[in-house]
């Protein structure tokens, strides 16, 4: 049996996988009550300088408790004490916050991200209390020598440049720009960002060669290597792709030493088993899996599609990394877009020109670091060639962005789709394996082998793949879905009606960056990069907030925008909001539609029914001349109707009340209402509920909210007409969606948590 050290590993890895699947572990912040002040001692294993929200910067330690395989996260407010050392014990005292848990659907979750890195909690505002004595001079040393280079490379780059190489170096992304780190996501070269493999190949590798051509032993070649690889991979922190190559490398080298021959499985399932004994929930990691995969793809893949010619051009190196990269992507596309929700086209063929570059860079970025500090000069003349390089970098992947087609919005995969697709990736490694054993023996046997009966046999090879990309991608919508987002205090409400996708409101006043955290990641969650229409009910920031962030990234590869509906009010009540609406969708060119009573909208197998404002209304706020809609969706087992109604109220509210009570017959019984202005108590009246008798009344708004919406008052009516609510800020996401037996209701909340 070939390879069985990396069969009983897998195996074992795949039995972790599965009892995790069944049975989860318990968060350890389960006691920890957000705002109590608490003191604890721990032993320093991680020390950060971050960016707080004012742009200040604050020390951040990492406590590990004693006794446990529990850490602390704490931010430092007071940044005159003396600084901790790495693994001496601290007293602090702080003020506790549980990290927030995803609340929609492709949301990020600090809650389990964290858990998977052991961290419980944060304490914020703290303050060191009192420190041990003893440290870990070794650890501390490191620690000293990664802030020592990091100033360097400050010194010799712009604030951008210098926060990517702090990053590519020495695993340090604290500084790194958001901008730039979405550019080079968007662009699919994030991956030049981590400590990896391409590190190690550079700096270990090249270590031994240096030593051995220096005439030292093998032996003596590899311990230096190794102990400078262990100790570069502590320095940098130890991120899982760090370790995941060091270990490679690491078992490489002793393969040496032994005389033994270097396995690439075998060493890759190695250092999982490593990786997974010491934190199994390492399996469901994003950056652990797109690491694994990367060099399964390269293992597994790669020797199926290369090839070797006699005399190698410029051409056939341009064809290897491309396949080559393809390679890696037939393993990471599942993890990929359950990740990211998004695959970037043209990713394979940037890194044509991202990885040879990226290997001068490293180069010069380690020569600077070793020599720069001392010969001020050189490091100025090292540092040229890769600021150019950075900025190549940058305008490429700008320039990837902006064309069309760039960014596929393929949404996630389930777990029976991500499973067929890999049993297609199996087959296919079967039929390659099988086609190449049939060629050497025939060869060995004398026999002649029609060719075109061996290229037709490689050619349906690639049948299971392109099947089981096609599985992995298909996305069978229903006829009719709905989600309120949970958006904090604010609005939120993304309708999909077969192949189209309206948002109506985006925005919040108790979120920042709703757009970014919120919208963005749910639409791409769902796989929608093209909205047909947002429909803003009105113009307070709590509707459109998110709106305007979406608006700005259109130019820059983000959400397309079909059409802007904005209400028809008088000019005289169109605000500076208003105003700033108009004008984003004039730069990005998004027509502009204003609604009036009477308006409908053609969305596929539904209509809107525009019930409000009156067309050139008057009111004295915002909020009464909000976009009122009336959605009534006709299927067999599907009819639904759907009251939207903004922060309609006072002169808003009448008029619509007025226009229910002499329209009985046109629209009927409302199924669900979506309750205006977040539950406010000036709204929604007995009158209003008498006419529209809703039976499902769905309320927007965030959790211990200064307007102490929903009111009791709104409540009380609710529960006196007897109609059934529910709380975004209780349920999360709530998603209404068509199914062969009916209408059905779920909540992201009380399904994910």
């Amino acid at each position: 049996m070939k390879r069985p050290l990396c069969l009983v590993i897998t195996a074992f890895v795949a039995i972790i996988y599965v009892c995790l699947r069944l049975y989860s572990i318990p968060f350890q912040d389960e006691n920890i009550v957000d705002g109590e002040d608490k003191q604890l001692v721990g032993k320093v294993v991680r020390k950060e300088n971050r960016i707080d929200f004012q742009g200040n910067k604050i020390l951040v330690l990492y406590l590990k408790i004693p006794n446990s395989n529990e850490q602390i996260l704490v931010y430092l407010s007071d940044n005159s004490s003396a600084i901790p050392k790495m693994g001496q014990s601290v007293k602090v005292q702080g003020r506790c916050k549980k990290f927030n848990f995803a609340t929609n659907p492709g949301e990020f979750d600090s809650r389990r991200y964290y858990r998977i890195l052991k961290v419980s909690y944060t304490l914020r505002d703290s303050k060191i209390m009192a420190l041990s004595k003893d440290y870990n001079e070794y650890l501390e040393n490191l620690n000293c020598l990664r802030s020592y280079f990091s100033s360097i490379l400050d010194e010799n780059f712009n604030d951008e440049d210098a926060s990517v190489m702090k990053a590519m170096l020495l695993g340090d992304r604290t500084a790194l720009d958001e901008e730039i780190k979405s550019l080079y996501q968007n662009a699919g070269i994030i991956h030049i960002l981590s400590i990896s493999g391409l590190h190690i190949s550079i700096l270990g590798v090249a270590l031994y060669e240096l030593l051995r051509k220096c005439r030292c032993k093998i032996s003596i070649a590899c311990i230096l290597s190794i102990f400078v690889m262990i100790n570069y991979g502590l320095m940098c922190g130890m991120g899982t792709s760090a370790v995941r190559a060091i270990i490679m490398f690491l078992i490489r080298l002793i393969g040496k030493i032994l005389g033994r021959t270097y396995d690439l499985l075998t060493g890759l399932s190695i250092a999982a088993l490593f990786l997974v004994i010491e934190q199994p929930l390492y399996l469901f990691h994003s950056g652990f899996l797109m690491s694994f995969g990367a060099v399964l793809g390269i293992a597994l893949v790669l020797p199926t599609l290369s090839f070797k010619r006699k005399f190698f051009t410029p051409l056939d190196y341009c064809l290897n990394i491309i396949i080559a990269s393809l390679s890696v992507s037939v393993i990471t596309l599942p993890i990929q877009m359950n990740s990211y929700y998004t695959i970037p086209r043209y990713s394979v063929f940037l890194n044509i020109l991202v990885i040879p570059l990226m290997g001068i860079v490293l180069s010069l970025g380690i020569a600077l670091i070793l020599i720069g500090g001392v010969i001020g000069f050189v490091g100025m003349a090292i540092s040229l060639p890769c600021e150019l390089i950075l900025h190549f970098y940058k305008i490429i992947c700008i320039s990837s962005t902006k064309i069309f087609g760039n960014t596929w919005y393929v949404g996630h995969a389930n777990d029976l789709q991500v499973v067929i697709y890999y049993i297609f990736v199996g087959i296919y490694l079967f039929l390659s394996y099988y086609i190449k054993n049939y060629e050497k023996r025939n060869e060995l046997d004398g026999e002649i082998i029609s060719p075109k009966r061996i290229n037709q046999m490689k050619f349906l090879r690639f049948v299971p793949i392109l099947a089981g990309i096609i599985f992995l991608c298909v996305r069978v919508k229903p006829d009719f879905k709905m989600t309120f987002l949970h958006v904090g205090q604010g609005d939120g409400i993304v309708l999909e009606l077969n192949s189209r996708a309206y948002l109506i409101d985006g925005g919040s006043t108790s979120r920042k960056n709703i757009g970014k955290n919120v919208l963005e990641p749910f639409l791409k969650y769902e796989g929608i990069g093209y909205l047909d229409g947002v429909i803003v009910s009105h113009e307070d920031e709590d509707h459109i907030s998110g709106v305007l962030e979406t608006l700005d990234k259109m130019d820059r590869g983000g959400i397309q925008i079909g059409h802007l509906f904005l209400p028809d009010c008088d000019e005289k009540c169109r605000e500076e909001n208003f105003k700033l609406l108009e004008q984003k969708a004039k730069i990005h060119n998004v027509p502009v539609i204003y609604l009036k009573r009477g308006d409908e909208i053609d969305a596929g197998n539904g209509r809107f029914m525009c019930l409000g404002p009156v067309k050139g209304m008057t009111s004295e706020g915002a909020n009464a001349h909000s976009t009122i809609l009336y959605l009534k969706l006709q299927k067999k087992n599907n009819n639904i109707s759907v009251l939207f109604t903004g922060d309609v109220e006072k002169e808003g509210l009448f008029m619509l009340n007025d226009y229910f009570d002499k329209n009985k017959n046109l629209i009927p019984q409302i199924d669900i209402l979506k309750v205006a202005h977040h539950g406010s108590k000036y709204t929604t009246d007995d009158q209003f509920l008498n006419l529209t008798k809703p039976k499902l009344a769905l309320i927007s708004c965030g959790k211990n909210n200064r307007y102490h919406h929903p009111s009791p008052e709104l409540m009380g009516r609710l529960k006196e007409h007897q109609i059934p609510s529910m709380i975004t800020y209780e349920t999360g996401a709530i998603q209404i969606y068509s199914s062969k037996t009916g209408i059905k209701i779920s909540n992201f909340c009380l399904q994910n948590n």
